[in-house]
């Protein structure tokens, strides 16, 4: 808003009505509702005039007004607006506070509305993601946290993945990553217990438990180690996983019962000096260190891929392929 207005402003030769019309059509708040549509944002505009008139509304023999210049601008809309925040229950003083912290960037107090507008149905899923994003631009803070955690407090997070899809697919790049971010922190949390079922079914099916499934993912991974330090190596590589814990203790009884199965196999000397299949440059491997055997290989590519679908490619075995 030039300053030449504003001045003209304070000094009463413009209404209040005039300083709104101007003051919506900032580059701030142009940015606010980037990409809502036009009726969401008549609706939201609508609640703002709302806070400046019932603002302005106020005697100037209140104490609000002591110090100031007695006109009514989006600063004291802001400073009214935290001074007298709404119930939980006051569904109409959510929607202002909703477009406020919007406008000014006001992540918590946008964040405390949303969840009155979502549960009382007063707010799409869609509108709610749209402004949570373009809150990120208003702001400067990041608020893919903010969206995912209230979508899951509301379990909101399916009925949101149409929207997060559109933006993915249609949005700017940084908007797409901002979605995608989202959806993923939406989706581990909804997928934990689907996870743990896929997982217990690939591995039931198959005669193996999921520490032995954890310690044939680090043997995808081709690096050979000392029984006991690949064991580690599972540990580490495990460690943090949704789906179980486990102790070094157990990973090293899982190896052995892998290599007594000979889904592991031990390099011995023959190997090192026969075999011509590993890739230019694997100098790393000694006798005895651990690997996935080429059964061993088959039967984690057919668990994997049953676990994790079409988002599972299987790179060709490079390992140990012995002489039948």
């Amino acid at each position: 808003m030039d300053s030449e207005f504003l001045a003209e402003y304070v000094h009463g030769r413009h209404t209040v009505r005039e300083y709104f019309d101007r003051f919506i059509r900032e580059p701030l708040i142009e940015a606010a509702f980037a990409d809502c549509s036009a009726e969401f944002r008549s609706r939201c505009t609508s609640r703002l005039w709302m806070a400046f008139a019932q603002l302005d509304a106020i005697p100037r023999s209140d104490p609000f007004w002591a110090g100031s210049n007695l006109r009514t601008t989006f600063g004291k809309v802001c400073d009214h607006q935290r001074l007298t925040p709404p119930e939980d229950s006051d569904v109409e003083g959510s929607w202002a506070s909703f477009v406020i912290a919007l406008c000014s960037g006001d992540c918590d107090v946008f964040r405390n509305a949303s969840e009155v507008l979502l549960r009382g149905g007063r707010i799409g899923v869609g509108n709610f993601l749209r402004t949570s994003l373009n809150l990120r631009d208003v702001s400067g803070w990041d608020t893919d946290e903010l969206a995912a955690s209230l979508l899951l407090r509301l379990e909101l997070g399916t009925e949101a993945r149409t929207t997060l899809d559109d933006i993915i697919e249609h949005g700017s790049t940084d908007r797409s990553m901002w979605a995608t971010k989202v959806l993923q922190r939406v989706a581990r949390a909804l997928s934990t217990d689907d996870l743990m079922d896929r997982t217990k079914r690939a591995l039931e099916g198959r005669g193996l438990d999921l520490c032995e499934h954890f310690v044939m993912c680090c043997g995808e991974l081709e690096g050979p180690a000392p029984g006991r330090v690949f064991a580690q190596f599972a540990k580490n590589l495990a460690d943090g996983d949704r789906r179980g814990d486990f102790s070094l203790a157990e990973f090293e009884a899982a190896y052995q019962r892998l290599l007594s199965r000979g889904l592991l196999t031990a390099i011995s000397s023959e190997d090192l000096a026969q075999n011509s299949t590993w890739p230019t440059g694997r100098n790393n491997y000694h006798v005895g260190d651990i690997v996935l055997s080429e059964a061993g290989y088959l039967l984690h590519t057919e668990v994997v891929r049953e676990i994790f679908g079409s988002r599972f490619s299987p790179k060709r075995f490079s390992g140990i392929a012995r002489q039948r």
